[in-house]
């Protein structure tokens, strides 16, 4: 007898009982005016989990030209803490410190879990808050 499975879309945190790696990368953030350069300092989100999920954000600043040059990946962990499982979803917020500079910044999001037999609950990042300051150099 064939193994035919259904699977149903939205639904579980696992695939066949395993972890799903996942990762978002954002588009660039200009702030309020794209030829100032401006410093990050902070960085908060809010969402929602059904649990704790590892995830770890990186950011990238732009200074002359679209290039990838990551900082080092900070742990962003939703919740911050440790917390029981739900069955419906709770709101949640972390933040980080992922400091960069440049006319525009970039901020890609992944999960650090590196057990693929370990799965983790459902999470929504819903709201980003970047916390920037100009420094007065213009870009030409």
């Amino acid at each position: 007898m064939a193994n035919n499975y259904v699977y149903e879309l939205d639904k579980g945190w696992t695939f066949d009982g395993n972890y799903i790696p996942h990762f978002v990368e954002l588009n660039w953030y200009f702030g309020d005016n794209p030829v100032d350069y401006r410093g990050v300092q902070n960085l908060r989100i809010h969402g929602l989990t059904k649990g704790r999920c590892f995830l770890e954000v990186a950011s990238n600043g732009m200074q002359t030209d679209y290039i990838e040059d990551y900082s080092e990946a900070q742990h962003i962990n939703l919740p911050k803490n440790p917390t029981l499982i739900s069955a419906d979803y709770v709101p949640i917020t972390n933040y980080a410190e992922p400091l960069n500079r440049g006319i525009s910044v970039q901020y890609k999001f992944q999960g650090t879990n590196k057990d693929i037999t370990r799965p983790e609950p459902s999470h929504v990042i819903q709201v980003l808050i970047v916390q920037s300051t100009t420094d007065g150099n213009r870009a030409n």
